[in-house]
């Protein structure tokens, strides 16, 4: 059964995010080093914040084909790229969490 997992970042609009590296590199080199093992879909998602208040600035979805794909992901040496290359987007730290299996 596919299972989805979502990986936020949360902060201010003063907070360094660069939405357009984000969506044009590292959404990309997630899908190269991911699919492979399993990944079947990722959709950023960009929330609005209101002036100052802490809150959501970026929210990914990630779709696996199963919890084994979704292990096998997270535990592959490759995955170190990908999170050597958040700061080339952000300062902020990624939280990941919410694993919700997908009904057909």
């Amino acid at each position: 059964m596919p299972l989805k997992i979502i990986i936020s970042y949360d902060g201010t609009s003063s907070d360094r995010f660069d939405r357009e590296y984000y969506c044009k590199n590292h959404i990309p080199h997630v899908r190269r080093v991911w699919e492979p093992f399993g990944l079947l879909d990722i959709r950023p998602f960009f929330p609005g914040i209101e002036s100052d208040k802490k809150g959501t600035i970026c929210i990914s979805q990630c779709v696996f084909r199963d919890k084994a794909a979704l292990d096998a992901a997270f535990a592959a040496p490759a995955t170190k790229e990908l999170m050597d290359d958040i700061p080339n987007f952000t300062d902020l730290p990624m939280d990941s969490g919410i694993l919700t299996p997908m009904k057909n």
